[in-house]
């Protein structure tokens, strides 16, 4: 009795085994995929993240330039 539900169990199980391998495999393509098109999207000119470094940077240098002439009004105030 034993051995006609194991004919019936071991393909089933290899079956579901070869199901989740597909599944994985799958999921794992896609993501790979959406990681490239990330990817290439932020490498190209203009997008969000680049717009977002150059206001960050355009803010950094304005903050440097008044610190310049901060430290040059006091340099010229000491004098």
């Amino acid at each position: 009795m034993t051995a006609p539900i194991a004919y019936l169990v071991i393909p089933l199980l290899l079956l579901a085994a070869c199901a989740v391998l597909i599944a994985l495999l799958t999921a794992e393509r896609r993501e790979r995929r959406a990681a490239a098109r990330r990817a290439e999207r932020l490498a190209r000119p203009g997008t969000a993240r680049e717009d977002a470094l150059a206001i960050e940077l355009a803010a950094a240098r304005e903050q440097i330039r008044r610190l310049q002439a901060a430290l040059a009004a006091q340099k010229g105030h000491a004098a």
